[in-house]
């Protein structure tokens, strides 16, 4: 039994070290390939800084990290700083630390949202389609007669994934009368289970900054030994007519300062600088509403999500300037938008973090 136990530890630490090789090479390739076309990337470091750099990430954990990070987002953010997390870096090595990889995939699916988050608002749920079958809100099966009624009521509603939805794919705004032939097909373009939902209505402070998307609040929360920190918030916006307001999707994002109060800086996927909303003008007198109430409620929820280290929390605000969940993300979620905006994600406790990673890493 003793030996036996051995091989199969031995066997699984080793399947771990090669899992760890291949997911480094693939973030690498994946975040890394296209770097050179981000705003600044190319720009030369000092000599201080390279030193800098190297003393954290080379000689303390004997790592070769892309100064072309710290390039970009020094040219963001306007500071130095070896603090800097590299993108690959954070998702082949501190995600996957802090988030429990058996649990994430069922953890996001948004059919389930309500049942792990009760206790906060959600966008009203109108139909689920989960293995191929129909259901309603309260998870009663349905038949397809039944789902072109309910539906029939609406003008309007909104067809999402269930999981992989990242940068908006597969979003799908239906509008029109609807039938049995054009339930089959809408059901017929998703590949997996999918949610339908209301029409979102959001605050009128949100509407004067862009009002053909739903703009939401990105908040990412860190819960380490028990204390849920937040690590930054941005707004993010749609732009030019475009109905949703992700990055990949042409969407702009900028700082939200802790009263509220939004930041005049805006940036694109690949850190292009806009000074003011392309549409709507310049952001200095504008602010999100009941930001406060955002904030501690993505923390109270992060409370009731222990196997999750980070979230990035989208939440939107209600015409009551209420906080409802639009979605939260544990993997892939995006870290870019946050260190333009807001500088190292980590700040003061960047070190003792990467030492806690590093050290389960050579362990």
């Amino acid at each position: 039994m003793g030996v036996g136990r051995f091989i199969v530890n031995t066997g699984s630490k080793v399947a771990d070290y090669c899992a760890f090789g291949l997911q480094n090479r693939h973030y690498w390739h994946l975040f890394n390939r296209d770097l050179g076309n981000f705003e600044g990337a190319n720009d030369q470091l000092s000599e201080k800084y390279k030193k800098e750099i190297d003393d954290l990430w080379k000689r303390r954990y004997n790592l070769k990290v892309d100064k072309r990070w710290f390039a970009h987002y020094k040219h963001c953010y306007g500071e130095e700083s070896p603090y800097y997390i590299p993108d690959n870096v954070f998702h082949s090595l501190i995600e996957p630390y802090f988030n429990r990889d058996e649990y994430f995939k069922c953890m996001v699916n948004k059919n389930y949202f309500e049942k792990w988050l009760p206790n906060i608002k959600h966008v009203v749920t109108l139909i689920r389609n989960i293995n191929d079958v129909w259901y309603d809100q309260g998870f009663n099966v349905l038949t397809p007669n039944k789902v072109v009624e309910k539906l029939s009521a609406y003008s309007e509603f909104v067809a999402k994934p269930c999981i992989d939805s990242a940068g908006g794919a597969g979003v799908r705004f239906i509008a029109g009368k609807l039938n049995l032939k054009k339930l089959d097909e809408l059901r017929n373009s998703f590949n997996n289970d999918f949610i339908i939902q209301e029409v979102f209505k959001q605050h009128e402070c949100l509407n004067k900054i862009y009002p053909y998307s739903v703009n939401t609040i990105r908040t990412i929360t860190f819960n380490w030994s028990g204390e849920v920190h937040v690590l930054s918030s941005v707004l993010r916006m749609g732009v030019n007519g475009s109905r949703v307001d992700n990055m990949v999707s042409g969407g702009v994002n900028c700082a939200i300062h802790s009263d509220g109060t939004l930041s005049n800086k805006l940036y694109n996927a690949r850190g292009s600088l806009f000074e003011g909303h392309p549409n709507s003008g310049n952001m200095d007198d504008k602010k999100i509403e009941n930001f406060d109430a955002v904030v501690k409620t993505a923390c109270e929820s992060h409370k009731q999500l222990p196997y999750m280290g980070i979230i990035s929390w989208d939440f939107a605000l209600n015409e009551k300037a209420e906080p409802v969940l639009i979605e939260f993300n544990v993997k892939p979620q995006g870290i870019d938008l946050h260190q333009r905006e807001n500088g190292p994600l980590f700040g003061d406790m960047t070190v003792k973090v990467l030492d806690e990673v590093f050290a389960k890493r050579i362990k």
